[in-house]
């Protein structure tokens, strides 16, 4: 196997890249911040799937959108969040880790 050592840039051109996400530059911010901490945190490299991000990943426009998405089980969204990991992005937009 071989690997490469991905910078913030790297990760983030890549998902922006991705025409059948349609991340925003945001959202492909936070997601590269995000794996980065992990792999930081977990002390493992982990593989970049572009696919696999698109396919784990949801983008609602504001936390009330994504309360709505969940409402018969969550009223807040730090309910939620005990749930799944959930990523408000600058812009404010959120991304849900489907669960």
């Amino acid at each position: 196997m071989i690997y490469t050592q991905m910078s913030n840039v790297d990760m983030i051109s890549d998902l922006m890249q991705d025409d059948s996400a349609k991340w925003s530059y945001s959202q492909a911010e936070a997601l590269a911040e995000y794996y980065s901490q992990l792999s930081d945190e977990i002390d493992e490299n982990i593989e970049w799937d572009v696919v696999a991000i698109r396919c784990e990943w949801s983008v609602y426009d504001s936390e009330e959108e994504a309360l709505k998405a969940y409402s018969e089980d969550f009223v807040y969204l730090d309910d939620l969040r005990d749930s799944t990991t959930i990523i408000v992005c600058s812009d404010k937009s959120i991304l849900l880790q489907e669960f």
